[in-house]
């Protein structure tokens, strides 16, 4: 009965043994060890612990696939309902983002606001340049768009796409109110910058 009882209790660690060895393959890091024998190629997975045996050539590998392609990017801004002034005869920012773009690509710039009457021009600016349009018969320069008949909280949107380098880049949503020094209304109102790819 004894004989028995210690080849059970032999059997048991035995067991154990081989369950903590099948634990620790991969490594406590993720990395699976190996050993590759230089003289057949075949290749067997060790231990963590365990060292690589005469003729074989450690390689080892992590389950970590190669890093895949970047998803879209996308920044937003957006502000409720204010009183603003604005100066005569000057663009003036209302939203702004920040965007780090990895590689070169185009963007779509997407802004607008509501407004309570006026003469309006819009336009985004990229790190301080402004993206310019030619508005026929304006009389707001260098805006992309323009609305002289804006209705009682009127919507007015603008979107444009453009190209923007590598690196970190500042976006403007602007407004121009086309008066000396006037106090102008602005409601709601909200910037969308998306990365489209290369």
């Amino acid at each position: 009965m004894k004989k028995i009882l210690a080849a059970i209790a032999t059997s048991i660690a035995l067991v154990l043994v081989g369950v903590t060895a099948w634990a620790s393959i991969p490594g406590p890091n993720g990395t699976i060890y190996g050993c590759y024998k230089t003289s057949n190629g075949a290749l067997i997975v060790i231990d963590s612990n365990a060292t690589c045996p005469s003729g074989t050539v450690s390689l080892n590998w992590n389950q970590t696939g190669p890093q895949g392609p970047p998803g879209i990017l996308s920044e937003s801004s957006s502000s409720s309902f204010t009183s603003t002034t604005f100066p005569g005869s000057s663009w003036t920012s209302v939203l702004s983002v920040n965007l780090t773009l990895p590689t070169s690509q185009l963007v779509m710039l997407t802004g607008s606001f509501q407004s309570y009457g006026g003469d309006t021009g819009i336009r985004f600016s990229v790190d301080g340049a402004p993206i310019v349009g030619s508005i026929p018969s304006s009389s707001i320069a260098s805006g992309l768009y323009e609305d002289a008949n804006l209705g009682a909280a009127a919507i007015d949107t603008a979107i444009i796409t453009t190209t923007l380098s590598a690196g970190s880049h500042t976006i403007n949503f602007e407004l121009y109110y086309n008066c000396s020094n006037c106090t102008a209304t602005i409601g709601t109102r909200s910037l969308v910058v998306i990365g489209l790819g290369s």
